[in-house]
């Protein structure tokens, strides 16, 4: 998201809880001013993003995310095209699920919260529709109502509408009967909001802290 204060502004405030609370409010409302069309733009271009560029907010998940995508026929080469595919790997949707917890939590990154948002529950939405697995370790009927919430959003494609709609369909029908991730990596991420005193160092090693009992794990920087 935009940073509306000046960063000698936070800084200045690191110490001093209450203003950072404040800094935090103005943090969250800025969230309420972007109009529709404008998060429409943003998650286009999102969704057009080569899986190369998520090195820029999140370090070696664009050259691990490109091998993953090695493996379908024809090869991935964006977001988008990852998300929709009937036959993406389940470990090629976490690098993206990665990516957009990152960008959620980091204020100093121009993508929107509710853009970054809809992003991580469209990778464990294809992941719940396209391989039956669960990438998530949020209860049913959490997970559900956060499907509904990204669904429910005017400014999202049709496809990822019909994405979201067929995962809610997949979890009120599966019982049991989906394939769960080891729980190490599960990744179980309750997206808060963002912490504008919280450095990027901090964010990589949060992701990476998700992941460290996975030997398949994003290596972080």
């Amino acid at each position: 998201m935009h940073n509306l204060l000046k960063p000698d502004a936070i800084d200045a405030a690191t110490d001093n809880p209450n203003e950072l609370e404040k800094i935090a409010e103005v943090q969250m409302d800025a969230q309420d001013l972007w109009r529709d069309d404008d998060l429409k733009t943003i998650l286009d271009e999102q969704l057009k993003m080569p899986l190369a560029d998520m090195e820029r907010i999140l370090p070696n998940s664009g050259k691990k995310a490109e091998r993953y995508a090695e493996s379908t026929l024809p090869p991935l080469d964006t977001i988008g095209s990852a998300l929709l595919h009937q036959q993406t790997p389940v470990e090629l949707l976490k690098v993206i699920k990665s990516y957009a917890k990152v960008a959620d939590r980091d204020p100093s990154e121009p993508i929107p919260q509710k853009v970054a948002r809809v992003l991580y529950y469209a990778s464990i939405a294809s992941a719940l529709v396209n391989q039956g697995a669960l990438i998530s370790s949020l209860a049913t009927d959490r997970l559900t109502e956060s499907l509904g919430a990204r669904r429910r959003s005017a400014w999202i494609t049709p496809k990822l509408c019909e994405l979201f709609d067929l995962a809610t369909k997949t979890l009120m029908n599966s019982g049991n009967n989906l394939l769960a991730a080891p729980a190490s990596d599960q990744g179980g991420f309750q997206i808060a909001e963002s912490n504008p005193s919280i450095s990027a160092e901090e964010l990589f090693a949060e992701v990476a802290n998700d992941d460290k009992d996975d030997s398949d794990a994003i290596p972080m920087a």
